[in-house]
């Protein structure tokens, strides 16, 4: 189960506890944590040299990894998924683009983040070989360049937001690579129309897929091969189902929606996760079995249509949802509002996303203060007068004094 080093201490907190954590491998201290679960120094770890280790047989259906996402009820919620789902999604991607030994990997994702897990066991299950930006300049498209070239990487698997920040410092430095990057995947949030051409220019005869899905059904479940020279108005198609996994567009009924009209999107199939951890009351409203068949199925919340050939368009969110994706990461407003709505000063808050387009989406939230001369007196850090001291001079900027 990874843990986002970066996220805040009350975040991974809550994220220990919910999970029952007894061990946890660090690379610093964190006194945060070190109540909750004995926490081990990586460095500390002195590996032997050994002889290669026995594979041992494991139940495909036993849980292979825990992804926490967030919540709606402001508290980040945990993914269990399986070995099946893992290597089933893991062996389709790898023998659809033929990845071998000779590939080399650019693993650009946080390890709490489930492309990664593409980046890990895709790379090493083929004998491929990974190489890891260092954190601190994972946003620093002239250093990640370099890597690129260095390297020789020849695939590439990042959310459109990181594959558009290299293509643009290419595209700027005006550099011709003498090799080819073979292999690009695109997912976990919209794909600018116009960004895969723009690859194709950059890297001549490779392959750009756009893949999607849910942290609920391991990694991907949907792709769609993206052509050369084809002109996308609104959007590029979400795609077809992968291997043993399925999609299906539906109506309110439960029954799949005709060619052509909206409904909601349901991923079915092996590559479903086992459920939320501790969570049933969320599993019982996130999954359920189709009515005609009896197959599991877990509702994304997403809207989407097909089109006369198959193929899925995606088609935003439903109505009233209130989860929103920010460089690929899934964001439920509801958690930042929970947590601002702790506050002793603030009455209400709601967390908003704005944005012309999906690229500049952004985050900012509306806060009602509360209307008291005086606050229960507590010990505040100094984030939290700095953030009172903001929404002070706000009001007395723009609002009565009362």
């Amino acid at each position: 189960m990874p843990i986002d080093v970066q996220q805040p201490d009350k975040r991974k907190e809550k994220i220990v506890k919910s999970a029952d954590i007894k061990l946890l491998f660090a690379e610093a201290r964190n006194e945060a944590l070190e109540e909750y679960c004995n926490i081990v120094d990586i460095h500390s770890l002195r590996p032997e040299p050994t002889e290669t280790l026995p594979i041992n047989k494991i139940a495909y259906d036993r849980p292979a990894y825990i992804i926490f996402t967030s919540g709606t009820t402001g508290e980040p919620k945990g993914v269990i998924m399986t070995h099946r789902a893992t290597s089933n999604t893991i062996a389709d991607v790898n023998e659809t683009y033929a990845v071998s030994e000779r590939d080399i990997f650019l693993g650009l994702s946080n390890l709490s983040f489930d492309l990664s897990v593409y980046d890990l066991f895709g790379c090493f299950s083929a004998g491929g070989t990974l190489v890891l930006p260092s954190t601190d300049k994972i946003r620093d498209p002239k250093y990640l360049a370099e890597l690129i070239i260095r390297h020789r990487i020849s695939i590439i698997n990042a959310v459109p937001a990181l594959h558009q920040m290299i293509v643009s410092y290419l595209e700027s430095a005006n550099v011709s690579l003498d090799y080819q990057v073979r292999l690009l995947l695109l997912s976990g949030d919209w794909i600018p129309v116009t960004m895969p051409q723009r690859i194709y220019d950059l890297f001549g005869d490779c392959r750009v897929i756009s893949l999607g899905g849910a942290t609920e059904a391991a990694i991907w479940s949907i792709s769609y091969d993206i052509p050369k020279k084809a002109a996308f108005t609104k959007s590029i198609p979400y795609g077809y189902p992968m291997s043993n996994q399925t999609f299906y567009v539906l109506n309110n009924e439960m029954q799949p929606c005709p060619n052509g009209v909206d409904g909601s999107l349901y991923i079915g199939g092996i590559g479903l996760s086992c459920g939320y951890l501790a969570d049933e009351q969320l599993n019982r409203e996130k999954y359920s079995t189709l009515p005609w068949s009896g197959e599991r199925i877990y509702r994304t919340g997403d809207k989407g249509r097909y089109l006369p050939d198959g193929v899925i368009i995606f088609k935003g969110r439903e109505d009233g949802d209130n989860q929103v994706k920010i460089h690929g990461h899934r964001v439920e407003l509801a958690e930042i509002s929970s947590v601002l709505n702790e506050h002793p000063l603030i009455e209400r808050a709601v967390a908003l996303a704005f944005g012309e387009s999906p690229e500049d989406l952004h985050i900012d939230a509306a806060i009602s203060p509360v209307r008291k001369k005086t606050v229960a007196s507590q010990a505040m850090d100094d984030k939290e007068v700095y953030l009172l001291k903001s929404i002070k001079r706000y009001y007395e900027e723009h609002m009565d004094q009362d």
